[in-house]
């Protein structure tokens, strides 16, 4: 027991050179015996900047391709990738602070930012064209947002947009938007998009997916309600599927290193 102590006390003494202060000399014995240690992750392990990395749409064919492509900038000629950025800006609980930055959840602002690169100063005034008019934010539970929102071109149509959990919204699908028409959601499509969706996962990525309804000849006084598909008073089955988006949250500097001096430990 002596040996023992006077060991806890060697380590003590040791920890204090290397500024870690111990209160009580059995922690020590403690903390050799680790053998798995727990992080948060968000913020700690990594910088908590988030940035939208990739995108996985719909032409004759599923095509995935990076944010920092010729694909997803201004003008974009692809149309189902132009309507992933529409989904992308109209979802989006973001909002500009008093500098004009873009203020809000990482994830929403990456989003912003990411979709905002396709419209450049177009953004704005396709906000304005087409304004929310109801919203299901997102909750545990469903693990999805929805908003509504008014055609200011089209009288009496308003387009839904769903984001969230991918297997959540493809749940909710019946079509995969193929530019500018649809093709029905097959078993062979939805193991085309789980593919694309396990291989984003797989490197990391926090992945979203993205799905629209077009609702035609309703009032423009229409007042939707509801906070759950069972409670709505508007049709919540048969989305079109219309992309992912893959966001990275990257390391903070150091960390690679400190992980391995813990292996190593």
């Amino acid at each position: 027991l002596p040996t023992v102590t006077i060991s806890l006390m060697i380590a003590s003494t040791r920890m204090v050179k290397r500024k870690v202060l111990v209160r009580k000399i059995d922690a020590i014995e403690t903390l050799g015996c680790v053998s798995v240690l727990c992080s948060d992750k968000t913020g700690t392990l990594t910088s908590g900047c988030m940035t939208a990395t990739d995108i996985v749409t719909y032409a004759d064919g599923f095509s995935a391709c990076r944010c920092t492509g010729a694909e997803w900038a201004a003008p974009v000629q692809n149309a189902s990738v132009l309507s992933l950025a529409q989904c992308g800006i109209l979802n989006n609980s973001s909002k500009p602070n008093r500098e004009g930055v873009m203020a809000g959840s990482p994830t929403e602002v990456a989003i912003m930012e990411a979709c905002t690169r396709v419209f450049g100063d177009d953004r704005m005034q396709y906000q304005e064209q087409n304004p929310q008019v109801f919203e299901i934010p997102f909750n545990s539970e469903t693990k999805w947002m929805l908003t509504i929102h008014a055609d200011d071109l089209q009288p009496g149509a308003f387009r839904m947009v769903l984001k969230g959990a991918p297997e959540r919204v493809l749940a909710m699908c019946t079509c995969v938007l193929n530019e500018s028409s649809t093709v029905e959601l097959s078993d062979q499509r939805r193991g085309e998009i789980n593919t694309h969706l396990h291989k984003l996962m797989s490197g990391g990525r926090r992945v979203l997916c993205f799905a629209e309804m077009r609702l035609d000849g309703y009032a423009d006084d229409f007042v939707f309600e509801g906070s759950s598909p069972e409670k709505c008073n508007f049709p919540m089955a048969g989305f079109t599927w219309v992309g992912l988006i893959g966001l990275e949250d990257p390391p903070k500097e150091g960390v690679k290193d400190a992980i391995a001096v813990l292996d190593d430990a």
